[in-house]
């Protein structure tokens, strides 16, 4: 079984920073899911689990967005929905709910701040990177990249401030900025009624922690705040039990070994990584992997 990872679904144009962060249009996501149909049987979360473990005739491919954005249901849903599929959206939530439409993550703060400073270069020497370029849009995007790369290596904590400084030190408010951008279809996210009505058409709702930091770089209070508050919310939220879990991030060096026995203990049936790779049934459930397109692609994107 193979899982392919998407975040957002937008109508597009796209630029530089929204190909970075894993948006993609509605005609690039309608013209894999095409070519997906013709090379695997695209199939819902509790069907893959199964086809895992006894493989027969062509390989099963489920589909899955992390973060919960209001373009999948616009978007993404529609187009699914349209030729019989379904699909897994793995959401964040707060105090018994899903986060709020409006909500700006962390990551996409900082995204707004690299697109909208004013200056023409960003003095990272206390990241130890240096003074990283700001003139073009490229310079802008792997100035972000660098930062995010820095930024996931710290404690969770120091990295709330070191985020802070940042946004700081390139001189935005932020604060101001989310009043104006965090409707827009890039940062929406979805609403308690989309979600429902994704749940009532055959979709998997699955659990993505509360605010999305690096699990490994928590310490075991904020660990059992993002994880088990996140099913907790989703039980009261939805009555939602035994569902996917996805790590945020994903990686290696994003999940260690007490984030997932945390999965674990909160109920969770299995959990998601951004790790590359096909599963079957010698996979750690818990340690389930996925491929971005760009990975699909690169790895016999034809063999199945």
């Amino acid at each position: 079984m193979r899982a392919a990872l998407f975040h957002n679904v937008v109508t597009g144009p796209v630029d530089p920073f929204d190909r970075v962060l894993s948006r993609t249009t509605s005609d690039r996501f309608t013209q894999l899911v095409d070519q997906w149909t013709r090379q695997y049987d695209i199939v819902g979360w509790p069907e893959a689990m199964q086809r895992r473990l006894a493989p027969t005739g062509r390989t099963p491919m489920h589909i899955t967005f992390d973060d919960g954005f209001a373009g999948v249901f616009d978007h993404a849903f529609p187009i699914l929905e349209a030729r019989g599929l379904v699909a897994t959206v793995f959401v964040l939530t707060r105090a018994g709910a899903a986060i709020a439409p409006d909500h700006l993550l962390h990551f996409e703060r900082l995204e707004l701040a690299f697109r909208q400073a004013a200056s023409g270069s960003f003095d990272a020497n206390w990241l130890g990177l240096g003074v990283l370029p700001l003139t073009t849009v490229a310079d802008r995007v792997q100035s972000l990249r660098q930062v995010k790369r820095a930024l996931k290596q710290m404690p969770d904590r120091q990295r709330t401030a070191a985020s802070g400084r940042v946004v700081a030190v390139l001189g935005v408010d932020v604060a101001t900025l989310a009043i104006t951008h965090a409707t827009e279809p890039r940062f929406r996210k979805l609403s308690a009624d989309q979600i429902t009505e994704l749940l009532n058409a055959g979709w998997t709702i699955g659990g993505h922690t509360r605010s999305h930091p690096v699990l490994a770089a928590v310490d075991d209070d904020q660990l059992e705040y993002e994880i088990q508050g996140n099913a907790d919310d989703l039980v009261t939220a939805f009555g939602l039990k035994g569902i996917p879990f996805a790590y945020p991030f994903g990686g290696p060096g994003h999940v260690d070994a007490r984030a997932q026995a945390a999965v674990q203990r909160a109920g969770f049936a299995c959990a998601f990584t951004t790790t590359p790779g096909q599963n079957d049934a010698q996979t750690d459930v818990f340690r389930l992997h996925r491929y971005s397109v760009t990975e699909l692609q690169l790895d016999g994107f034809r063999r199945s």
